[in-house]
Parts: structure tokens; C-alpha cells; sequence
């Protein structure tokens, strides 16, 4: 009895810990998108400092808060992030030259979907001639969307394009909080 007390106890610990470590990697994965979401806004305030060195009145300097969107790999060897202002439309796809993200698949057209936000919601928007994009809301609440249709994409959702899965993080930043 003692040493399945002890057994139980080693079990809820390491459980425990593993919570713990989920949790850490979580708000690390947070924090470099909101790093990156920082840099983004502060080099198109840098731009505008610098095309407008009188602060003109001609142009409105671009706002310090805006939506942001970060996609992760989920499926890949080599996991990455990309971070985006989601008032500026995103393109995915196979074109390494225009796209914003690339992805490396023959099933995969040069120009697969576009992401996009509207009145503080995100969406993509398949443009390919031919396939879809699919979209998990949950686990069992799925949508597949085919040309010119649209969907939207909240925090936690994955965009499945190709056999190329991404974790989406939908969030507002403004840099006046830091």
C-alpha cells in the first residue's frame, strides 16, 4: 500500500511539472509574437518618421495598436512563426518571391489563400483555381473553404493548406503598453 502511495505521488508530481513546463512554453511562444508585433509596429512608425520628417499633415502617422496575427508550424521539421499585421492583407502559398509565407508543396498553388482582417475579426479568403483551405475551430468543428469563398480564424484554430498545418494567435497590440 505504502509503495503505491509513493508511486501515485511520484505520478501527480511529474504531471505537475509537465503542466508547469506546458504553460511556461505557452507564454514564451506569446511573448515572441508580441515581441515581433512590437518590432513590426515600431518600423512602420520608423518609416513614417522618416517619409515625413516635418510631420506633415499630408499623411496620418500609422496607429500604435492594431490586430495582429501569428502562425505557427505545427507539422513541420523545422518549427517556425511568422507574425503579421492583420489590417494589411497575407498571402500564402508557393510563391517564395511574393507571398508572405511559403510553403514548399507540389498540392499547393503559388498563390493558395489570403488573410485578412475586417472590423477586428481575421479571415482567410482561398484564392486558388483549384484545392481548398481548411480550417479546425476545435476538435471536432471543422470547415473546408474552396475559391473565393471565406472564413473566419480565431486564437487556436489551425489553417490546414496543403499537408502544411499552422496554429493561429489572433491578438491586439498596442505598443503604448509597453
Amino acid at each position: 500500500m505504502e509503495i503505491l502511495i509513493v508511486i501515485l505521488t511520484v505520478i501527480t508530481s511529474a504531471a505537475a511539472v509537465i503542466v508547469s513546463l506546458m504553460r511556461h512554453f505557452r507564454k514564451s511562444d506569446e511573448l515572441k509574437c508580441r515581441v515581433a508585433a512590437a518590432n513590426l509596429i515600431r518600423e512602420d512608425l520608423l518609416n513614417y518618421s522618416l517619409n515625413n520628417p516635418m510631420n506633415s499633415k499630408n499623411k496620418q502617422s500609422p496607429p500604435s495598436g492594431r490586430m495582429m496575427i501569428c502562425f505557427k508550424t505545427r507539422n513541420a521539421v523545422k518549427k517556425q512563426s511568422f507574425v503579421f499585421d492583420a489590417g494589411k492583407e497575407i498571402f500564402i502559398g508557393r510563391n517564395a518571391a511574393e507571398g508572405n509565407v511559403f510553403i514548399n508543396d507540389n498540392s499547393v498553388s503559388k498563390n493558395h489563400c489570403a488573410v485578412f482582417s475586417r472590423d477586428g475579426t481575421v479571415y482567410v479568403r482561398c484564392t486558388c483555381s483549384s484545392g481548398s483551405v481548411s480550417v479546425r475551430h476545435r476538435i471536432f468543428d471543422s470547415e473546408t473553404i474552396y475559391q473565393n469563398e471565406t472564413a473566419p480564424l480565431y486564437s487556436g484554430d489551425i489553417l490546414i493548406i496543403g499537408a502544411a498545418e499552422f496554429k493561429v494567435m489572433t491578438f491586439y497590440f498596442d505598443i503604448k503598453d509597453l
